[in-house]
């Protein structure tokens, strides 16, 4: 279902108008996602992705949570596990970004890409299960980078894991919820380096 509700004016009608509204929403959903698109630039470049395509990976890592922003921050902030209800509206964020993103004319592409970042490699993710190479490319670069952030990141309900320790739980979910031919170059050249490569 389309957001028929959001009415936009013309000089709305931008990437620029989008994105400084959506990271003013919210201080802590904005550091995250400038984390995520950092590190979905550097694993652009050891892709050696055209400059369309790391543009266009760029302006989806610092969208891919819009959806959260209409979400209550009740919600979004609880210390403790959500209920079944909360957990469903949590869900329901990509699709939500969808909906709005839908409503911009220069967001055709990215829209889908938000759709689609929590589906999982083994088909057991959502909204729609999507399987393997079924989830678009530049999506399986934004999941990883998004868990990976996540994890080491500090969260109402839990401290941050170590690098050492993100890096285990991405290992152990390659193949199953991450491409695992991008986990591998992801924590090999983005996360560890050439100077620390872990073996």
């Amino acid at each position: 279902m389309k957001a028929e509700w959001i009415e936009l004016s013309e000089e709305c009608q931008s990437t620029p108008w989008i994105l400084n509204r959506y990271l003013s929403k919210n201080h802590s959903l904005k550091r995250h996602s400038q984390r995520v698109s950092s590190l979905c630039q550097s694993m652009g470049r050891v892709l050696e992705l055209s400059e369309e395509e790391a543009a266009q990976l760029e302006k989806a890592a610092l969208l891919h949570d819009i959806g959260k922003a209409f979400i209550d921050s009740s919600i979004i902030d609880k210390p403790g596990q959500l209920n079944e209800e909360e957990w469903v509206e949590v869900k329901g964020h990509p699709g939500k970004g969808f909906d709005i993103l839908c409503a911009f004319g220069d967001m055709e592409v990215t829209a889908p890409l938000i759709l689609a970042h929590h589906e999982r490699w083994d088909g057991r993710g959502y909204p729609r299960g999507l399987k393997g190479e079924e989830i678009p490319f530049l999506t399986r670069i934004i999941s990883i980078a998004d868990t990976y952030d996540a994890m080491t990141s500090s969260r109402s309900y839990r401290k941050p894991l170590s690098k050492r320790k993100a890096i285990e739980e991405l290992r152990r979910n390659a193949g199953t919820q991450f491409d695992p031919d991008l986990v591998h170059i992801f924590i090999n050249k983005v996360v560890v380096g050439e100077r620390e490569r872990v073996r």
